[in-house]
């Protein structure tokens, strides 16, 4: 008797299949939860985790979405120096909730008809911390336009691609300039 008869012989709750060479699958039948096997390796693929934001909303446009973020940011920056000086905690997710809460959307779900809006809320936060508010009262500006963003962002992207030779930057300094 070989031995696929005597094990079909002991276990009829299991039928065996032969994978090729000394390779066995058995298949239960009737075993409700149970594991069986000496080794049991489980793969089960990994989905990239990939949240599709809507059209027509800051999260789709990578500028928007990057000048909102720096600015965010800078909030965090000067609020981190406010809070060191009071030796509290910093909570991150604050700016966010009141974000959700003062525009109605999420900040990278808000549609571009509000990106002024959502841009003025949070420089408004910013100014009203201690160091904005110092720094506005010394002259010293505490973010950018968005304006200004997309420049410097431009004028970085050219020196990338091209060097940063002085005849070069003297090109890029009158071709921002003359907003050409």
């Amino acid at each position: 008797m070989a031995n696929d008869e005597i094990f079909e012989k002991h276990y009829p709750q299991f039928s065996l299949k032969k994978n090729g060479g000394d390779s066995y699958a058995i298949h239960a039948t009737n075993n409700k939860n149970s594991v069986i096997g000496n080794i049991i390796t489980i793969n089960t693929p990994k989905k990239p985790n990939i949240i599709k934001v809507p059209k027509d909303t800051i999260g789709s446009n990578t500028y928007m979405k990057n000048f909102v973020r720096h600015l965010i940011d800078r909030y965090h920056e000067f609020l981190k120096k406010e809070i060191n000086a009071v030796n509290g905690k910093m909570d991150y997710f604050f700016i966010y909730n009141a974000i959700k809460k003062e525009i109605g959307f999420k900040w990278d779900e808000t549609p571009y008809e509000r990106f002024k809006d959502l841009c003025e809320y949070i420089q408004k936060r910013i100014d009203n911390t201690r160091l904005g508010r110092t720094h506005k009262r010394s002259g010293i500006k505490n973010y950018s336009t968005y304006e200004e963003y997309m420049i410097g962002k431009q004028k970085k992207n050219l020196i990338r691609a091209f060097g940063n030779s002085t005849i070069f930057c003297w090109y890029i300094k009158i071709t921002l300039k003359n907003g050409v």
